[in-house]
């Protein structure tokens, strides 16, 4: 159960949560040199990661992508550029992606940053919030990716859930699962919506939402 709220988008966030490429050859001597830059872009195509497509659950999310992007915003302090949502499912799973595409000014340390304006975001209610984002070794293409955990604790009653993210010269996306653990709940979370199966979820959906 999430923490009380001021606004209705941070307790659905709650309840959702509970870089860039270069090579350079250069030469001296009449040899000369190149500079090959990778560019990516985010869309939200009828399927992907093996998952279809939610059109009315991705028109319900208005307010927690709304606060998702703000987080966004503070991490990477974009420039302009566009934006895309959507929810995928399979089955009882359900994935939100958030996707920006474009300039962003802030490319260094992005996972403590991410951790920082996450948990600020969500520390606004009665609940004591931890999170902990770290960078993860395989993206699933360039740039870089991170993943992580983040539990609100409200009196005896604990939610986790997971994030993963990756961002790259012109793309940044967050993924996370549609539902969190309750601690004390007879439910188990299913082990996509734990953040090593996340990463395979976020690796599966940037292969086809990225290009």
């Amino acid at each position: 159960m999430g923490p009380p709220r001021r606004k209705r988008g941070k307790g659905l966030l709650i309840g959702l949560l509970a870089g860039g490429f270069a090579l350079v050859v250069l030469a001296v001597g009449g040899v000369g040199f190149y500079i090959l830059r990778s560019s990516h872009e985010i869309t939200t195509p009828r399927s992907a990661g093996g998952m279809t497509l939610d059109i009315q659950a991705t028109g319900e999310t208005d307010e927690t992508y709304e606060e998702m992007q703000r987080v966004i915003r503070s991490t990477i302090a974009p420039s302009g550029g566009d934006w895309v949502r959507g929810v995928y499912r399979d089955g009882d799973l359900g994935f939100l992606l958030i996707g920006y595409t474009g300039g962003y000014d802030q490319r260094d340390k992005l996972d403590s940053k991410l951790d920082f304006h996450l948990r600020n975001s969500l520390s606004l209610g009665e609940a004591e919030i931890s999170t902990r984002i770290w960078q993860i070794e395989d993206a699933g293409g360039d740039g870089d990716a991170f993943c992580g955990r983040v539990t609100a604790k409200l009196r005896s009653s604990y939610t986790h859930s997971s994030i993963c993210a990756w961002a790259t010269r012109t793309t940044f996306a967050v993924v996370l699962p549609l539902g969190g653990k309750v601690a004390g709940r007879d439910a188990a979370e299913p082990p996509e919506y734990k953040v090593a199966g996340l990463q395979r979820v976020m690796r599966d959906l940037r292969a086809d939402v990225e290009s």
